[in-house]
């Protein structure tokens, strides 16, 4: 459990009761003696929440008269909709996003409404319109990705003059398609993966790069990048789909045979490191004491692995958020004129490695 701070504490109470209503606009909040009872904290730490509340503009403090609750558009953002498809892709987390996102906007006061990207794209843009209005949605959160800002659904979301967020996008979503975009630097993450990989001194080190429509992807490298990366000790680099047999094909010509075998698997995803797992255990190969495996992401399933994954995480839960609070804040960057200040906004990862690495 993350340890926080008392003021960290009680200012989040307190912005959550702004935001979902519970201190409504033109509240005015009880003297600090006695708010600072009710909360059961002093008034130094409740000063701390205030402060930073009247930073936020959510609150004003006037001289003689008191506290009164400002608020801004996250206390009258009431209606969202949600762009989201039946994504068939193994290694997306779009399902998992979407729990997290009914889960927070619940906690939050806020009703969803889910809506199919084909519907967007193939309904007339005036009934598409229509229907937002008759629906009364305020913003739109878009679940896709991998956008060019040249898709039907771009065009179609920039006609509605809405505020749209992309809470799993790309470095640069919000340049191509005018949206705001929550992102992790997957580039960085992948190259610290590397670095790691370096530090503990692997010498053959096998990359497993996604394949898709024709695409290769690696997080972000090319080829060339890559083999400078790994500084002469790229082993093998494959570009595979979310392919079991394959993947099995695979594993048995790099580790079946007289042959050196890699003595670590750097993957694009959890997904490909999981299947790695599968069949290095039916070659009797111990993870990590004959060979080592990294992850990339973390994959969120119901089932468990018998070895704790090692890789980069990213915090979905914190990318969700943040996109909530974009939309609920809208006002202070979203201009259908200027498309140019959507944001981007970057979220860490976390970075565990152990369990399948030695």
């Amino acid at each position: 459990m993350q340890f926080q701070f008392k003021n960290d504490v009680i200012y989040n109470i307190l912005r959550e009761r702004i935001q979902n209503g519970t201190y409504p606009v033109g509240m005015k909040l009880p003297p600090e003696t006695v708010f600072a009872r009710e909360l059961q904290v002093g008034k130094v730490t409740l000063r701390s929440a205030l402060a930073r509340l009247e930073q936020e503009n959510l609150i004003v403090r006037m001289r003689s008269r008191g506290t009164f609750v400002k608020g801004s558009a996250a206390s009258r953002v009431k209606k969202l909709a949600v762009i989201t498809g039946s994504d068939n892709n193994l290694g997306c987390p779009t399902q998992y996003l979407m729990k997290l996102l009914m889960k927070s906007a619940e906690k939050q006061g806020i009703v969803l409404e889910v809506i199919d990207p084909m519907l967007v794209e193939l309904l007339p843009e005036k009934l598409i319109k229509r229907f937002f209005q008759d629906k009364a949605i305020e913003g739109v959160v878009i679940l896709t990705g991998y956008f060019t800002g040249q898709e039907p659904l771009v065009q179609r979301m920039k006609a509605l003059k809405l505020p749209v967020v992309l809470p799993h996008g790309e470095m640069g979503d919000n340049l191509r398609t005018g949206f705001a975009s929550v992102v992790a630097d997957e580039r960085r993450a992948f190259a610290q993966t590397l670095e790691f990989v370096q530090h503990k001194n692997f010498k053959r080190i096998a990359v497993v790069g996604h394949k898709a429509d024709g695409e290769e992807r690696c997080r972000g490298f090319s080829q060339a990048e890559l083999k400078k990366a790994c500084n002469g000790n790229l082993y093998d680099l494959s570009y595979m789909e979310y392919d079991l047999d394959a993947i099995a094909r695979h594993v048995n010509k790099l580790c079946n045979g007289p042959a050196q075998k890699p003595d670590v698997f750097v993957c694009y995803s959890d997904l490909y490191a999981i299947f790695l797992l599968s069949e290095l255990k039916k070659l009797k190969l111990r993870v990590p004491e004959d060979i080592s495996v990294i992850g990339f992401s973390g994959f969120n399933c119901d089932f468990r692995i018998d070895t704790k994954l090692a890789g980069i995480k990213y915090r979905y839960s914190d990318m969700v958020e943040k996109a909530l609070e974009l939309l609920t804040q809208h006002k202070e960057w979203f201009d259908p004129a200027a498309p140019e200040k959507a944001p981007e906004v970057k979220i860490d990862c976390d970075f565990e490695f152990s369990g399948s690495v030695i």
